[in-house]
């Protein structure tokens, strides 16, 4: 299923999706290499090159089986790389897909993700005929509680990790309006 998002592109007011390429990982370098960024997502932040590497290779080796596409954010008019999105983890029992997101510091609070997953969500709908939507979010990590409750996202379970931390796991139909 995922296969099809090999070309998957979209454009909203003032933002740019598109599949990654070798040449975006200097911007996405900055992004991870940002602690505070990092800080609920679940890998470590990029201490050098090296790390840049093996997840773009990782990125390439789940696009080749078709288990994720990950794509990157440009601001329009400008050739700026904001953030990065993803679509992973098909199941065809829920027909449903897993969503992720991150963002440049630099860009947060304001409503960069609120514009992209208001074009990407149905966008994706569309292209796969999904059913649902998912998310894994750390609980606390408000501002994408928030995001995600906006648009929709409903909590179905809270889940303890074997570090401790604690996640929320949040579905959202795709007959709910953005």
């Amino acid at each position: 299923m995922i296969e099809l998002l090999s070309d998957f592109r979209i454009q909203t007011e003032n933002y740019l999706l598109r599949p990654i390429v070798e040449t975006d990982i200097t911007a996405i370098y900055a992004i991870h290499s940002d602690d505070e960024v990092n800080r609920y997502l679940p890998y470590q932040t990029w201490q050098n090159w090296a790390d840049a590497e093996r997840w773009y290779a990782r990125v390439l080796e789940r696009r080749g089986i078709a288990e994720a596409a990950q794509f990157v954010i440009l601001r329009r008019g400008r050739p700026e790389l904001v953030g990065t999105a993803i679509a992973f983890d098909y199941l065809a029992e829920s027909n449903s897909i897993e969503i992720g997101y991150v963002l440049a510091r630099a860009n947060w609070g304001q409503g960069v993700m609120t514009e992209i997953l208001r074009a990407l969500l149905p966008a994706l709908a569309d292209r796969l005929t999904l059913s649902e939507f998912r998310a894994n979010v750390d609980c606390e990590n408000t501002a994408s509680l928030n995001l995600l409750a906006k648009l929709g996202f409903q909590t179905r379970n809270v889940v303890t990790q074997e570090d401790g931390t604690r996640s929320q796991r949040l579905t959202k139909t795709t007959k709910t309006t953005l």
